[in-house]
This record gives C-alpha cells, sequence and structure tokens, in this order.
C-alpha cells in the first residue's frame, strides 16, 4: 500500500506542486523515504528538510516523521521543535514542528520589489488511540501550544510574510507568473498571521 501511495505522488504530486509537507515519513526500516527523497530530487525538489533522528539520551526510538519538499531555495536555515509530551507508541517517536520559509517569485513586496517570502510549518500531533482519549487531548492541547510559540518566534519580528502551518499533508501549487498577476490583489495582503494563529490556539 505505501509502495502504490508513493507512485500516486509521484505521479500526481511532483509535477505539479512547488512545495510538499509531508507526514508519517519516518526514517527507521523505511526504505521507500530514502527512495521517494531522491526520486523528488530527480523531479526538481532540490532542497529537503525532514525531522532529525532523536538524540540518544532522549528516550525516543523514531524520528518525528516529518519531510518538506521545495523547488524553491530556503531562505534561511530549516529548523526542527520536537515537542515534549507524548503519549501510548507516539511517546516513542520524536514528534514536533519543521519551520522553512521559501521566497515567491511571482509575488512581489511593494516596498522592496523581492518576492514574498512564505513561512511554512509541518506537524503531527500525538494521536488518539480510541473515541474518546482524554490522555490523548490533553497531550494535543500541549503540543499546539508549543507550536503557537514556535510559529511567534519564528515570525514575530516579520509581519508582511505569509504563514501556513499545517499538520496533514500540505501541497503548493506551482506559481507560473500568470497565476501570480491573478491571485496577487487577491492575496498579498492577507493577514496570514492572524490565520495562523486562529489555527493553533
Amino acid at each position: 500500500y505505501s509502495s502504490a501511495a508513493s507512485d500516486v505522488y509521484k505521479r500526481q504530486y511532483l509535477e505539479n506542486f512547488d512545495v510538499i509537507c509531508l507526514q508519517e515519513c519516518f526514517s527507521t526500516m523505511n526504505y521507500r523515504k530514502a527512495w521517494f527523497m531522491k526520486m523528488a530530487v530527480r523531479k526538481g525538489f532540490q532542497h529537503l528538510f525532514e525531522s532529525p533522528a532523536p538524540k540518544f539520551c532522549s528516550g525516543k526510538f523514531v524520528d518525528g516523521g516529518l519531510l518538506l519538499l521545495s523547488r524553491l531555495p530556503f531562505e534561511e536555515e530549516p529548523s526542527f521543535m520536537s515537542f515534549t509530551e507524548g503519549v501510548g507508541a507516539d511517546g516513542l517517536a520524536d514528534k514536533g514542528v519543521i519551520h522553512a520559509c521559501v521566497r515567491l517569485p511571482g509575488l512581489r513586496d511593494a516596498d522592496n520589489g523581492a518576492g514574498h517570502r512564505v513561512h511554512f510549518f509541518c506537524t503531527h500531533l500525538q494521536a488518539a488511540y480510541q473515541r474518546v482519549d482524554w490522555d490523548a487531548a490533553h497531550v494535543q492541547a500541549h503540543q499546539l501550544a508549543q507550536m503557537r510559540e514556535f510559529v511567534d518566534d519564528k515570525t514575530a519580528d516579520r509581519p508582511d510574510d505569509h504563514v501556513r502551518p499545517r499538520r496533514h499533508a500540505t501541497l503548493a501549487r506551482k506559481h507560473t507568473r500568470a497565476q501570480a498577476h491573478k491571485h496577487k490583489h487577491a492575496h498579498a495582503h492577507t493577514h496570514a498571521r492572524t490565520h495562523a494563529r486562529t489555527h493553533v490556539r
């Protein structure tokens, strides 16, 4: 099933998007991840960032399973923030949030003519193991609070940037000049930070 899903991504997504955020891409005993990353590089995704392997003394056995692919170069060094809480099987994974910032060449800032910066935050929260799982809900709330602080820390001094927090697979379509012109007036002045904070409260 996982091999079939990889083939679907290869055919339908790697050709049509500039930035892709993925979850459940664990490195431990998973040959498909390395194969998928090599395939993505061949398709033009020269800029990749993944959640790192857990530290030896952390008590975690697998990484967080996060992977971000981008055709556009990163504006700054991507980073990872590890959650401090986890229960059940999720407690053995070093779950957290990865952050990367890219610049869209089609959307121009009015002041300096450079493309708009867009911040991507990719995460995979604590899973619920039963229909009503209060332990998982408590951990999720704590993780969202940590993510809120992480988003604020990365974007507090950049009020004009756009923020895209996602906890499911995210796909950012390719921006052609015609598409950029079409969407410029509709999106260039969106209050993305407010939108982001609504998602992570």
